[in-house]
């Protein structure tokens, strides 16, 4: 069984699957939305902020991207 903790990075899948248990046990259908909108942006990784502050989910993906190749470079 693995379990996440602090610092621990999260695969693909595993962020994936959080979400889709999120959906699963919770009768709310924009649990998602509700969370991300409780999110605190002043402890947001920077990927995250970038992503935050998109004119729409496509926008969001495409700064992830951005910073995200930026970073590695």
């Amino acid at each position: 069984m693995n379990v996440l903790r602090d610092g621990d990075p999260v695969s693909t899948m595993q962020f994936f699957a959080i979400w889709r248990a999120l959906a699963d046990i919770s009768a709310d259908p924009v649990i998602g939305l509700r969370i991300a909108l409780s999110l605190d942006d002043a402890v947001l990784p920077p990927s995250f902020l970038a992503a935050y502050y998109a004119r729409d989910f496509r926008d969001a993906l495409q700064r992830v991207v951005r910073f995200k190749a930026a970073v590695r470079t």
